[in-house]
């Protein structure tokens, strides 16, 4: 009776670990699908994954996603938005794809206006409505007009965008330390970086403005290193800019999705102190560290699910952080890394993850493979060999407990 009994068990484990691995081993060598659609050579998976987007935001996807994040609504709506801005980068601007596209574009900048939008921040920061709001709110308006042809501009547009730029200077400026408030004595280095972004990105469209400035933003920075890593902070005191909590890997991987559009320099150093402190080996895939290695801790809302000291957001963003910094090798591994954990499902021309459950991972989602919008871009993965010895070791554990079980009374 105990000898069926275990046998049953085991064929049934070992059935589902091996379907597992199979199919693991198929995702981890899949690469993007590039077609054309109308006389445009797109990334059609992403394409999918805007539809399944589009299709969720109106079926209210983003107000249950504030019930469970803080900033839920607002970032399931901009993620979206810049999403789309990757997508449309090699678009025709006479294409009927590309004018959807601004048009979605253009309602993500409207539904950031809206008063749900900014319930959560404090309109009475020295920055209105604080780094987080403006500097998300501004970068999506900054990619919008870096997208279009002079011609094709709002002058509205252009005008809120220069007033905002204007306002984030003097909020700056006003600063005795490098950082804006995100909320009430709450700052987040990360947060700041789109705001600096986006002010980088004014003086590529406009006449330069803040060039100056930014350069003695940098300085600044770079003097408030934490001196453990020679990495910018998960967050700073507001009273001197000095280290609160040092750098973990959330933070990292967004603030080096932005840093090579402000300084290159400071990009490339902070690169890489990162790949050396959070890039990590697990069961020979891939991913970014919550905490740098040699420091534990438990996931929160920024990190999301810690998995043997991976981080699921560290590892997400910080795909895109490879290929916004040229590490288009490890971009390439990363991302099919998502493709095999994350369980995409693909029908009626829509592509979703972990289920449809949790549409802000499908948000960042997107953002992140939007960044591979040309297809010579895409890079051949080498053999995974460390993964399949890890299959050969879990089927030799299976082998030594089946023979095992054989001789059980």
């Amino acid at each position: 009776m105990i000898k069926t009994s275990l046998k049953a068990i085991y064929l049934s484990l070992s059935f589902t670990i091996g379907v597992l691995l199979f199919y693991v081993t198929i995702k981890i060598y899949s690469v993007p699908i590039f077609s054309k659609v109308e006389n445009d050579v797109v990334n059609v998976s992403v394409l999918q994954q805007l539809n399944y987007l589009n299709a969720a935001l109106k079926n209210g996807a983003a107000d249950q996603m504030q019930k469970v994040y803080p900033e839920g609504y607002f970032f399931t709506h901009v993620l979206y938005g810049l999403s789309w801005c990757d997508f449309l980068a090699p678009v025709s601007h006479q294409s009927k794809l590309y004018k959807e596209g601004i048009s979605e574009i253009t309602a993500t900048l409207q539904q950031l206006e809206l008063p749900k939008s900014k319930a959560i921040f404090n309109p009475n920061l020295p920055l209105q409505y604080g780094a987080f709001y403006v500097g998300w709110s501004n970068y999506l308006l900054a990619k919008k007009l870096q997208l279009q042809l002079p011609p094709e501009r709002d002058t509205l547009d252009i005008q809120l965008f220069k007033t905002n730029c204007q306002q984030l200077f003097n909020a700056y400026q006003k600063q005795a330390i490098p950082y804006l408030e995100s909320y009430e004595y709450a700052i987040w280095p990360a947060d700041n970086m789109l705001c600096l972004a986006s002010l980088s990105l004014h003086d590529q469209l406009f006449t330069p403005q803040y060039q100056t400035f930014l350069q003695n933003k940098i300085q600044q920075i770079v003097k408030h290193l934490d001196n453990n890593t020679q990495l910018i902070a998960h967050s700073v005191l507001p009273d001197d800019g000095s280290v609160k909590e040092g750098p973990r890997g959330s933070s990292q991987s967004l603030m080096l999705c932005l840093l090579p559009s402000i300084d290159s320099a400071l990009a490339k150093h902070q690169f890489k102190r990162y790949k050396e402190c959070f890039l990590s080996n697990r069961f020979g895939l891939m991913g970014i560290r919550e905490y740098p290695k040699g420091v534990y801790g438990s996931g929160d809302i920024d990190s999301g699910p810690v998995i043997l000291g991976i981080g699921g957001a560290a590892s997400i963003v910080g795909t895109r952080a490879m290929a916004a910094n040229n590490d288009w090798q490890l971009y390439g591994l990363m991302r099919q890394n998502m493709e095999a954990l994350g369980f995409p499902i693909t029908k009626n021309g829509q592509k979703y993850y972990l289920n449809g459950t949790i549409t802000v991972a499908d948000a960042f989602i997107v953002w992140v493979n939007a960044i591979n919008n040309q297809p010579n871009k895409t890079k051949k993965v080498s053999f995974r060999w460390q993964f399949h010895l890890f299959q050969l070791l879990i089927g030799l554990i299976l082998l030594i407990a089946w023979r095992w079980i054989r001789f059980v009374p």
